[in-house]
């Protein structure tokens, strides 16, 4: 019955949340639009904490949402939209209710950005949760950002079944299956027996959902009462402190982390930190997928490292020095000497080297 409670009272505390900021947000009416060339890239909410907008991307910019008070801000949601945008495009909440992408130029809809809203809006609203909602002309919720996670969850959100999340540099995915169980695996082998991580969700409900709640539970549970708490904060607000806000994202090194961060109201910029406080895996290598063709993790300092095998060497143009700050991750390599058949009289030519010493294989 505890547990019952429990995972009650968080369900309860998120909608509250949700529901209560729908008389302090700012209600963008009908006709607004931003533009990257503009002073008016976004759109913040009341706290001034998130902003909807335009961010730089690459050589373009992207639609999404940000977390504030950082030097290059937090992305915690990003729209689902192909190709970057440039200067020349806005986003514009239309005059028939339609949350859409434009070319400027072109004077044409590139892409809708609530395409699956049920019906058309009358206005739309940055919360301070962080969630991007658009509003029916009687203020109900018709569409909202928490409903298509990206790569992170927000206090107030949940990861509901069929839903998932793909790593910013979409090598790797969180799916939570519609069978109720959890699994972490690369995007290029998307099954279970390519999962590195897996919170053991067997003795959950096959209606388990993924829930991180405003006080910093990570929890995965059912209307059942099941409860599997991942993580549990404790991180307590301080005397000057105003706001922490909880994030859960899946990384671009494929680990899923829980991070704090705390805004303190004797601080000018308003931002005081960010801490991990848990995380699902905490040896890189154990990621699988964490290093690409021919190379292998090797942990460095507590880093883990991708090296080419001996008699490798990387590719040129690896994609994870566009895509990853750190550019050991997904290395791929060729071998030096290409030679499918080098024969010599009778017998083949080869080399014997130095075995590697150590080394475990995993799932390929």
């Amino acid at each position: 019955m505890a547990l019952i409670t429990l995972f009650l009272l968080f369900a309860v505390l998120s909608l509250t949340e949700v529901g209560a900021q729908k008389n302090d947000s700012n209600i963008i009416a009908l006709g607004s639009s931003l533009s990257p060339k503009t002073n008016s890239s976004s759109w913040v909410s009341p706290s001034r904490l998130f902003s909807f907008g335009f961010y730089p991307h690459d050589n373009g910019f992207a639609v999404g949402i940000w977390l504030m008070g950082e030097p290059e801000g937090t992305i915690v949601w990003t729209a689902n939209i192909t190709n970057l945008s440039n200067s020349s495009d806005s986003v514009e909440l239309t005059k028939d209710g339609q949350l859409v992408l434009r070319n400027e130029k072109q004077m044409e809809v590139v892409a809708v950005i609530a395409k699956n809203a049920s019906e058309p809006a009358d206005s739309t609203s940055m919360l301070d949760s962080g969630n991007f909602v658009l509003y029916s002309k009687n203020r109900s919720v018709i569409w909202q950002s928490f409903d298509h996670p990206t790569d992170s969850i927000l206090g107030g959100q949940n990861l509901s079944q069929g839903q998932h999340l793909i790593s910013a540099n979409g090598d790797f995915i969180l799916n939570m299956q519609t069978d109720g169980k959890l699994f972490a695996y690369p995007v290029s082998h998307e099954r279970e027996n390519s999962a590195y991580w897996d919170p053991n969700t067997s003795q959950l409900d096959d209606d388990s959902q993924l829930t991180l709640n405003l006080t910093g539970f990570l929890c995965l549970g059912s209307y059942g009462g099941n409860i599997k708490v991942l993580a549990k904060s404790s991180n307590h607000l301080g005397r000057n402190t105003s706001l922490i806000i909880y994030r859960a994202t899946l990384d671009l090194d494929g680990i899923f982390r829980l991070y704090v961060h705390t805004f303190e109201k004797n601080n000018n910029t308003g931002f005081t930190s960010q801490i991990i406080v848990w995380q699902a895996i905490y040896d890189q290598c154990q990621v699988n997928g964490f290093c690409g063709m021919n190379s292998y993790c090797s942990d460095v300092s507590g880093k883990g490292e991708c090296k080419c095998y001996p008699g490798f060497r990387p590719i040129n143009g690896n994609k994870n020095k566009n895509k990853n700050k750190n550019k050991n991750i997904f290395l791929v390599c060729e071998q030096i000497i290409k030679n499918d058949c080098i024969t010599s009289g009778p017998g083949m030519l080869y080399s014997v080297r130095n075995p590697l010493q150590h080394m475990q294989w995993g799932l390929q």
